[in-house]
């Protein structure tokens, strides 16, 4: 009786533990099984809560039906292809109609033509575009299974031991092994590291486009186990409900002891580690899998790329019902004629049948039909296909546009080709864009005095002003950099989230001001050769809204300090009593000089008032809501002005004669960024964008009612310039497309080049679609994950291969590795592809014609009786064997004019547009 107390004691206390622990249900249903059928998501057995997991019991886990862990990206199934297929080129006017043609040609009655060489054609043009999507899906397949049946470790629940499986068997509840290297399987939460600081670092350029490391921690109750004790793990796993926000996560564990005493521990992201990300600099982890599947947050992530057609295509499909309409015209002419001739002449001949010319003329127009059905060609899809998708290798075949490491160029899709023959409008990213995006610090001012690089480099292990010092050092704690020792280098390199901090800390060391380590715990620096620590507190993350990121750190003497670095836009109004005579003079300077500029700023933060922050700092699940960002902007105010720091970008290669040479083709250049203006219009001069004798525009104001007066004013002086460029800040921008776009566009139209400055991603957009809207054909070029959003509104996407990650170029259409590239691109490809599939259009369209006006003609001949003058097999096969080679060799090869005259003349490349 006394031993059934204590069970049910702690059974109790358990029940309690849990209710204290376990987060927040979401009130989001969670799906059990899916199923997914022509495009649309069927979902069965909805559940409001994520089970709990028992760690290391994946039987008893299995009973919750959570999503296996494995990868389909196939469109079809084998059992399901053949509908699905189907169903998809009905979807399609040209295909529909056909088969229509094919029905009626079996009704004998009305058929004149045998329906059997329709048919077998109709079947033939399906098994090749059949063959093609196999094709394509069995590529996807092995891609897969590659993927599905990549080998993992996990701790055997049955025997205690390490054993090796496959990717797609591991189950929610595992203890999964990774090692340096490592792609992370599923969603795992950390609860053991094999190195002595209990860190783990990961890359998420797969997650997110990011390429810096991120830190990640083992829970507490945890990180001291072994392998051994951790065959013998009994715990329980509480997890929120499968979401998409990668920065966000709730969740508890709680770890039992063989007497039944329990640990529990809140969970937050720092713990997770999320599916594709990549395990470095760290030998081994342990983690229990949290989810799997579809329930991943890479999967609830993916989205459907936006589909875009080309104009060419859709001029096509305005082609095809007009020769509908014209095919119907006929049938109706050539029965009117046939009721008539009926009617006047054939009554007249007594040893042919009585006929009623209204049932004659009916007849006569589904015979007509039948037989002029060769003017909508089923072949001219299929030969398009085929023929852009060759266009779209060559691309990718192009010497000429491959990067320094050999790469080639990627062409994403191949229903874009021709429409780049067509591009009006080029809207550029500037950083990492027209730029390298591989940055030198040049100088900085302290105080009003400017240090030059190389006078820094001089000062080294001397005795500097304590400005200076306090300015270096604030350069290497505020950042996301990681320090690791190099072997071959036999030195210290970083990890930087962005190529700005990257070379801002490695100045620092070459200044004498080196990171040593970083941990959750414990920032080392030396200080000319001096060792000093400094504990974070808090991080506040940079974003594209915010412009700025901030740390809170405390010294070694106690004292907690607030860090600040980010754009002089948002740094100058958040610090206080600012002198000219203290760099605001030299920002300017550095501005016009093309230099990217920092501001930083520092504050010394009591302990009362950090009490109070830390409160409301560790709720904040998402830093990037509308109510974490007013805390943090509360938070960072009454800073004291430190120094400013100045950053040069290069040039890429041949980035100016390649803005000259689409200029002269008669496409414009735009720049959209998010520097500041100075800088703006100091690359704009450099790179072409602005010409030296061109009148530039300014357009700021800070008010809606401004706004209109300022782009009214500036329209007018845009009207009296003959070479013009209209620039625009970010504050008159949000304005100007939201309460005035259409003045906005009537001065960009007027105007010969446009620079928006200190853009937001949404801005960059709305720019695209506001052009998008007048009919003009536009292309997005850009290197980061800011850039996205405007790659997918443009026509044509196209993504650099930079040092920003990988998010553009995965999102976009094409990925190129220089911006010169973009020449070729449009001025080769473009306008080949354009000419090639236009002339394919007219080839095919010319043909068909010309065997449906001969049997039509031959109606007078033969009394308008929808009699043939070919035979059945002869018309079927006309489009799909006899006529095919010639446009499909031409769509292939076809050169109006060499590769050489077009880039020694470019008004040869703009006479298509």
């Amino acid at each position: 009786l006394r031993s059934n107390r204590r069970t049910k004691k702690r059974k109790v206390s358990r029940i309690k533990c849990l209710k204290n622990i376990i987060p927040e249900r979401s009130k989001r249903t969670y799906y059990l099984n899916s199923m997914r059928l022509f495009g649309k998501k069927f979902s069965f057995n909805q559940r409001e809560s994520y089970p709990p997991i028992k760690i290391n019991k994946p039987l008893e886990n299995e009973r919750h039906h959570f999503p296996e862990n494995t990868i389909r990206t196939t469109k079809y199934s084998i059992i399901l292809f053949l509908p699905k297929f189907i169903w998809e080129q009905l979807r399609r006017l040209t295909v529909s109609y056909i088969l229509i043609s094919v029905v009626i040609s079996f009704i004998r009655s009305i058929s004149p033509l045998s329906p059997w060489p329709s048919l077998l054609s109709f079947v033939l043009i399906l098994s090749i575009a059949a063959c093609r999507e196999v094709f394509d899906d069995v590529r996807r397949y092995r891609a897969d299974k590659e993927v599905n049946q990549k080998l993992y470790t996990i701790l055997d629940p049955d025997t205690g031991r390490m054993i090796q499986i496959q990717c797609k068997d591991i189950k929610v509840g595992n203890i999964i092994k990774l090692e340096d290297g490592q792609q992370v399987p599923a969603d795992i939460v950390l609860i053991s590291v094999s190195n002595k600081e209990s860190i783990c670092y990961i890359e998420t350029t797969e997650l997110d486009g990011e390429t810096n490391l991120k830190m990640r921690r083992p829970t507490s109750v945890t990180s001291d186990l072994n392998e051994a004790q951790l065959a013998t793990l009994d715990g329980v796993l509480i997890c929120e409900n499968p979401h998409h926000s990668i920065n966000i996560f709730k969740g508890s564990l709680m770890v039992y002891d063989p007497q039944g005493n329990f640990n529990g521990v809140r969970l937050n992201s720092q713990y997770v580690l999320l599916k594709n990300t990549v395990l470095k600099n760290t030998p081994s982890v342990f983690g229990v899998v949290a989810y799997t599947g579809e329930d991943t947050k890479i999967a609830l992530n993916q989205k459907a790329t936006p589909t875009k057609m080309s104009t060419l295509d859709k001029q096509l499909s305005l082609y095809v019902i007009i020769f509908i309409i014209i095919q119907l015209l006929i049938c109706t002419v050539e029965a009117v004629f046939s009721g008539v001739f009926q009617q006047k002449i054939l009554d007249g001949y007594w040893y042919l049948p009585a006929a009623d010319p209204t049932t004659t003329g009916v007849l006569a127009f589904f015979q007509y039909f039948v037989i002029t059905s060769n003017v909508i060609p089923l072949s001219l899809i299929v030969t398009l296909e085929l023929n852009k998708m060759m266009q779209s290798k060559f691309v990718e075949f192009d010497a000429e546009m491959r990067g320094s490491d050999g790469d080639s160029a990627i062409a994403k899709t191949s229903s874009l080709n021709d429409e780049l023959g067509l591009i009006q409008y080029v809207f550029s990213d500037k950083t990492g864009t027209l730029t390298e995006n591989k940055l030198e610090f040049k100088r900085c001012s302290v105080k009003g005095r400017m240090y030059e690089a190389h006078e820094l480099k001089k000062l080294k292990g001397q005795t500097v002003q304590k400005d200076l010092v306090e300015f270096l050092i604030i350069i290497s704690l505020c950042h996301h950099s990681v320090p690791f020792w190099d072997d071959e280098q036999e030195k210290l390199v970083y990890r930087s989230s962005s190529p700005d901090e990257d070379a801002l800390v490695k100045a620092a060391q070459e200044f004498g001001y080196e990171l040593v380590s970083v941990s959750f715990d414990c920032i080392e620096i030396k200080v000319q050769d001096e060792p000093h620590s400094y504990t974070p507190l808090a991080i506040i993350e940079f974003s594209s809204e915010r412009r700025r990121m901030s740390v809170v750190v405390r010294n070694e003497q106690g004292e907690i300090w607030l860090l600040s670095k980010g754009a002089d836009s948002t740094m100058m109004e958040r610090c206080v009593s600012i002198k000219e005579e203290e760099g605001v003079s030299h920002l300017r300077e550095f501005s016009e000089d093309g230099l990217r500029t920092l501001v930083f700023g520092k504050r010394l933060v009591s302990e009362e008032e950090f009490s109070s922050f830390q409160k409301r700092f560790v709720e904040i699940e998402d830093q990037s809501t509308a109510t974490a960002q007013a805390f943090f902007d509360e938070f960072e105010r009454g800073l004291h002005f430190v120094g400013i720091t100045a950053i040069e970008d290069k040039l890429q290669e041949l980035v100016p004669e390649t803005i000259d040479f689409l200029t002269q083709m008669g496409v414009r250049v735009w720049m959209i960024t998010g520097d500041k203006q100075e800088t703006a219009i100091s690359i704009g001069l450099s790179t072409g964008v602005l010409r030296g004798n061109s009148r530039v525009v300014v357009v700021t104001a800070e008010t809606s009612a401004a706004c209109e007066e300022a782009l009214t004013r500036g329209l007018e002086d845009l009207a009296d310039a003959a070479d013009a460029a209209m620039v625009i800040d970010g504050a008159t921008l949000k304005f100007a497309l939201h309460d005035h776009p259409n003045l906005f566009l009537h001065a960009a139209l007027r105007s010969n080049s446009l620079i928006c400055c200190r853009s937001t991603p949404l801005q960059k957009a709305g720019v695209v679609r506001l052009m998008k809207s007048t009919g003009k054909i536009c292309l997005a070029i850009g290197d980061g994950a800011n850039d996205v959003s405007m790659l997918q509104e443009a026509h044509v996407g196209v993504g650099i291969i930079g040092h920003e990650g990988t998010h553009a170029a995965r999102s976009a259409d094409f990925a190129l590795h220089q911006f010169h590239h973009l020449k070729r691109l449009l001025s080769v490809h473009g306008s080949y592809s354009l000419i090639r599939c236009a002339g394919t259009i007219k080839y095919f369209f010319y043909k068909s014609m010309t065997i449906c006006v001969i049997q039509c003609l031959w109606g007078i001949y033969n009394g308008f009786s929808a009699q043939s003058l070919f035979d059945s097999w002869m018309i079927s096969l006309f489009n799909t064997i006899f006529t095919s080679i010639p446009p499909f060799v031409y769509g292939i090869w076809e050169k109006d004019i060499s590769e050489y005259l077009i880039n020694k003349n470019t008004k040869s490349s703009s006479i298509r547009t």
